[in-house]
């Protein structure tokens, strides 16, 4: 009787441990399967933006032959020199897409390069400017900086690079009704922050799209609740501002324009070892053993 009992016990244990091993195994299994889902998902609606992205760039070459022959026919050369223009326009704007669409792969394999240092940031802001004060638009923009000239960041600066051309490329997508200008302004923040300021006076975003836009800023990847008019850069703009520790918010109003705020820290993030090593020399300075019991 003894020794039945004790195989019987053995047996449940068996079993009970086989029960835990399967159930592990299948909650592993649909969780892997969600994973999956979810990355298909994501790779779909990237596409997706992908596609809505280049179609307008790449419309502006339709039909481009038959206006350039209809133009020398009537000697319009200044129409052909505008022509001219928008062409090479159309062209860097599909090139921006393309090197946000590289950006955007790297980020995923985890391979992009992370190399935080101290940048000068007046200079950053010049740089990012300087691609859009050539550009061919229908209504003038116009642009302004002010950064003192020793305000310092610390990132890597392939993002801030990528984080301000974005934020400038919508700002100067968004005047398209009247002439307008684009402001950049920056200034120390707080405790060993920075906070530059993108401001436009274009068209602003209704309260539905300004919710859309904040949702993509704070839930890059949630392909679920993104139209996929809100574009590549915005979900780039997220994820680098997230790398290199700082954060976005942005305030817009129809007919008044929108505003993008991006905190960034001003120095090298303190680590642990050294706020133990101050604590000890704090320690060693008031002479701590001489209080304690």
């Amino acid at each position: 009787m003894e020794i039945q009992q004790k195989q019987t016990t053995q047996w449940l244990i068996a079993s009970v441990l086989g029960l835990l091993i399967v159930g592990g195994l299948t909650y592993k299994l649909n969780s892997t399967n969600q994973k999956l889902k979810k990355l298909t998902e994501a790779r779909e609606y990237f596409i997706s933006i992908i596609a809505h992205d280049l179609r307008r760039p790449l419309h502006m070459f339709q039909g481009m032959n038959e206006l350039v022959s209809y133009n020398l026919k009537n000697q319009r050369f200044d129409a052909i020199e505008k022509l001219a223009k928008a062409i090479d326009d159309a062209g860097s704007n599909i090139q921006f897409m393309l090197d946000n669409l590289l950006t955007w792969a790297l980020s995923q394999r985890e391979v992009l390069p992370y190399h935080p240092q101290k940048l000068d940031l007046y200079p950053k802001l010049e740089e990012a400017t300087a691609v859009f004060r050539s550009l061919y638009t229908k209504y003038p923009v116009s642009f302004s900086i002010n950064c003192p000239d020793t305000l310092q960041i610390y990132a890597d600066p392939n993002a801030i690079e990528l984080i301000l051309r974005n934020l400038i490329a919508n700002a100067h997508k968004a005047i398209d009704t009247k002439p307008g200008n684009i402001s950049l302004e920056a200034e120390a923040y707080e405790t060993r922050q920075v906070i530059i300021r993108i401001n436009d006076t274009g068209s602003g975003m209704s309260p539905a799209q300004l919710q859309t836009v904040r949702e993509v800023l704070s839930h890059p990847l949630d392909s679920q609740t993104h139209p996929i008019s809100s574009g590549l850069g915005l979900i780039l703009i997220s994820q680098f501002v997230s790398i290199n520790r700082g954060r976005i918010t942005v305030d817009s109003s129809l007919g008044t324009g929108t505003s993008f705020a991006l905190v960034l820290p001003a120095d090298k993030p303190v680590s642990s070892g050294t706020v133990q090593q101050k604590l000890l020399r704090f320690l060693r300075k008031i002479n701590v053993s001489k209080v304690m019991p």
